[in-house]
């Protein structure tokens, strides 16, 4: 194993370094992770930036998640994504005039605690995604998720996953309904935020929750897979209509069904990687019902 790095080198050193790791078979964006904590925030919260050198704090802590656009320059994630930092950055959106990925400081502007919500303003120019407006998601409805799972494992891309609503979650004590829905879709650490989509490419929930499967199976002797939960699209819209987002609101169209490779495509520019350092991070939200 290589010995950390101690010092903070020249942006162009660095990349140049990167692009080296990567010609010899490791991941770029594995790499890039590996020095973003080396790397500061800006001064400016409103200029595009790629992640300066100056002022870096190689302890600090860091956290990752997904968002989506939702308005021209809001991004909606989950709030245990960014709760408690004090620096946030998403990307990558395009790259900067010498080729190096770019990404952007972005304001915490509002948050709903009870439904673990953030509404995140950046600059950006990005399509944003419409939302169901409905309160019921037909149970078996095949839905997709796109997001930036375990990105130090996996690599920072985006991945797609796919599965069905397999129900309404309630709650135990008076049976009342939670808001959430479960779905087959794997997702892991980093999908929270993301956003869950209909077969016709319309958001229908966000990634929030999934079962502790390890102690599930330590309990009942039972191992339980990709049960995970989503936050319905009508409790988003909700939420977004008491900030300064202008959402687009669309029917689900049961009649276009479009192939894995199609919906990746019409939907995957609206999908950004958060990244959150500094502060406390926010505890973690429940996995076990």
């Amino acid at each position: 194993m290589s010995q950390p790095l101690t010092c903070i080198q020249p942006m162009t050193f660095i990349w140049n370094r990167l692009r080296r790791a990567s010609r010899h078979g490791f991941d770029l964006w594995l790499c890039t992770l590996m020095v973003l904590p080396l790397l500061s925030q800006a001064q400016d919260s409103e200029a595009p930036t790629v992640l300066p050198t100056t002022n870096a704090t190689p302890a600090q802590p860091m956290s990752w998640g997904t968002g989506f656009v939702v308005s021209e320059g809001y991004v909606l994630t989950a709030l245990h994504v960014v709760k408690g930092r004090t620096s946030v950055l998403i990307g990558p959106v395009g790259h900067n005039p010498v080729g190096q990925p770019r990404w952007v400081l972005a304001q915490v502007l509002q948050t709903d605690a009870a439904l673990d919500l953030a509404l995140l303003k950046a600059r950006i120019e990005l399509p944003p995604l419409p939302l169901y407006p409905g309160m019921q998601v037909p149970l078996g409805l095949e839905v997709s998720v796109i997001g930036y799972p375990q990105p130090r494992i996996q690599g920072m891309s985006k991945k797609i996953t796919q599965g069905i609503i397999n129900g309404y979650r309630n709650e135990n004590s008076n049976n009342t309904d939670s808001g959430f829905m479960q779905i087959s879709a794997e997702v892991s650490q980093g999908n929270s935020g993301g956003p869950v989509l209909g077969p016709d490419g319309t958001v229908v929930g966000m990634v929030q929750r999934k079962l502790n499967s390890a102690k599930i199976a330590e309990r009942t002797q039972d191992l339980l897979v990709n049960v995970n939960y989503a936050l319905r699209s009508s409790l988003l819209i909700q939420f977004l209509q008491t900030t300064p987002a202008t959402i687009r609101q669309q029917n689900l169209s049961l009649s276009t069904v479009l192939r894995p490779y199609q919906l990746y495509e019409q939907t995957q520019g609206s999908v950004v990687s958060i990244i959150a350092r500094g502060g406390s991070p926010a505890a973690e939200p429940k996995t076990t019902p």
